[in-house]
């Protein structure tokens, strides 16, 4: 019998944020010994809940805006993740300034989600039964306030 070597190669990213992308815990610790910068979120303890970094959120958006809107490419696993939201963004006005424009991208994806999601099979079938209610929101991470859209 053959044997046949396979070789798992992880790729880690660091983005230029403070914090890591699931909790508060610092991401400048590159130069510290080992595990001096953890938390319970960062080992995946039980009963532990990660918190999303609010800038990683605004790198992902701004990413699909510069695809869109400025030709920018990307490698193929984000070309992967862009795929979902640059349909969100055709109607989205490329002229707003770029706070507005970030704003205007995340409502514009979570509105299109709730389409996608009212017109699946499963989706139609729970709202005409009832079991279900279907609202978008956006969820502001630096305040924690939650803004329904109509």
């Amino acid at each position: 019998m053959a044997i046949k070597p396979q070789i798992g190669l992880e790729i880690h990213a660091q983005l230029l944020t403070k914090t890591k992308a699931f909790c508060s815990c610092s991401s400048e610790s590159f130069d510290a010994p080992p595990n001096t910068h953890i938390c319970d979120g960062c080992t995946g303890q039980p009963g532990t809940l990660p918190k999303l970094n609010a800038t990683v959120v605004e790198f992902a958006v701004k990413a699909a805006l510069a695809a869109k809107f400025e030709g920018a490419l990307h490698c193929e696993r984000i070309e992967l993740l862009l795929e979902g939201i640059l349909p969100s963004l055709d109607d989205v006005d490329a002229t707003l300034p770029a706070a507005a424009l970030l704003d205007a991208a995340v409502e514009a994806n979570v509105r299109r989600t709730v389409r996608q999601l009212r017109a699946s099979p499963e989706g139609r079938a729970e709202l005409a039964s009832g079991a279900m209610k279907l609202v978008g929101a956006v969820y502001d991470l630096d305040t924690g306030r939650v803004r329904f859209l109509e």
